[in-house]
């Protein structure tokens, strides 16, 4: 190849290039994310009313440690969504392991459970924590697909599978404060399921929903 011919090699690389607004710190879109979907949540747990036994459960050793179990799954899939909308984390690569082993802990800690106190499966049907769960996963779910496309990553499966545990969690946390789920079978049936296949079809669109 010639320098004429590599001259306008470069030429026509660079033709379409345009400049571009740097990419925000990963903390502002966790900021954003975290009081937003925090006040939606806050605002649904105040429509629907906390559940019956609320005061009983606040001193419940096991229901203090799912919640928080939740909780620090939710935090850390959103700090990993966030870091994963740069190309290359910042180097912080280990931060996607967290949330995913801590959901280990979780799927862990509610098959105990199940062992030891039984699960009782009910029928599928529209009972008001099953339409409960749907409207609380909606607005975080829109919210967390705004942020991560707004980004450009490099992982998108990776991405799907932050998202999908962030809107879990945070919906779950709701549904905990509001509808009375003591028995794992309801509570898998009607609290995780629709979350699971909220998490398959993220995954199935990732290459199209997080895409530069």
């Amino acid at each position: 190849m010639t320098k004429q011919d590599l001259d306008k090699l470069i030429g026509d690389l660079c033709a379409g290039l345009e400049p571009v607004k740097p990419l925000p710190h990963p903390m502002v879109r966790v900021v954003l994310y975290i009081a937003l979907t925090a006040a939606y949540v806050g605002m649904m747990v105040g429509m629907y009313g906390l559940r019956h036994d609320w005061a009983d459960k606040a001193v419940d050793l096991h229901f203090l440690f799912e919640t928080l179990l939740a909780l620090a799954i939710w935090i850390t899939s959103v700090l990993s969504a966030a870091w994963l909308c740069i190309p290359d984390m910042r180097g912080q690569n280990w931060m996607k392991i967290v949330p995913v082993t801590l959901a280990g802990v979780m799927l862990f800690w509610t098959f105990l459970r199940g062992t030891l106190e039984g699960v009782t499966l009910f029928p599928i049907h529209w009972v008001h924590c099953f339409k409960d769960g749907c409207l609380m996963g909606v607005v975080p779910l829109v919210l967390i697909v705004l942020m991560s496309r707004r980004g450009a990553t490099c992982r998108p499966y990776w991405m799907a599978a932050m998202n999908a545990l962030a809107v879990t969690m945070a919906g779950w946390i709701g549904l905990r404060l509001t509808c009375p789920m003591n028995d794992m079978g309801q509570g898998f049936i009607y609290h995780f399921i629709p979350y699971m296949a909220l998490g398959v079809v993220v995954g199935l669109l990732a290459r199209r929903l997080f895409r530069w």
